[in-house]
Order: structure tokens, then C-alpha cells, then sequence
């Protein structure tokens, strides 16, 4: 089972907040500390190309890098029609 898991939130008027929870199980560390991006709408193709460069991210599967890919394209889309966003 994997316990990596990311959350994805809009706030302000146009910040979308990428967290990114990736759990170490070789070091014995009860703290789990996100990756964090913060990013303005208008700046999302610099977040995708970020993201590629994180070396984290290579162990992820296609499905999840299309799933986060595709939370992001949500977030993005009430960005900017002004709506709230929750991730499902």
C-alpha cells in the first residue's frame, strides 16, 4: 500500500497550493512533512514542468502522475471561473 498522498487547494484569487505528502519508509521519522508548491494560475505550465523536475515524482505510476495532472487542470479551471475548489 502506498501512503504517499498529495493535496490540492485554490485559495486567494488566483494561488493554487500543491502539497505533496511522500512517506519515507526507511527512515524511522515520525514527522511526515509535505513538499509544498505554491503557484499563480497564470504560472501553471512552470508547476508542471517543477513537478518533472522533482525526483520524487519519478517512482509515482502514470495513473497517479494523470491523476494529479488532472486535479491540477480542476483547480486550475475554478481559478478561473472564481469558484472554490475541492479536490476529490
Amino acid at each position: 500500500m502506498n501512503d504517499n498522498y498529495c493535496l490540492i487547494r485554490t485559495y486567494t484569487s488566483k494561488i493554487i497550493e500543491f502539497r505533496y505528502y511522500f512517506i519515507n519508509n526507511f527512515m524511522n521519522n515520525e514527522y511526515r512533512y509535505p513538499i509544498c508548491f505554491t503557484i499563480s494560475f497564470i504560472n501553471l505550465n512552470q508547476l508542471f514542468y517543477i513537478l518533472s523536475l522533482c525526483s520524487v515524482f519519478d517512482n509515482l505510476s502514470t495513473r497517479h502522475k494523470l491523476y494529479i495532472g488532472k486535479e491540477l487542470f480542476k483547480a486550475s479551471i475554478s481559478v478561473n471561473l472564481k469558484q472554490h475548489y475541492i479536490q476529490e
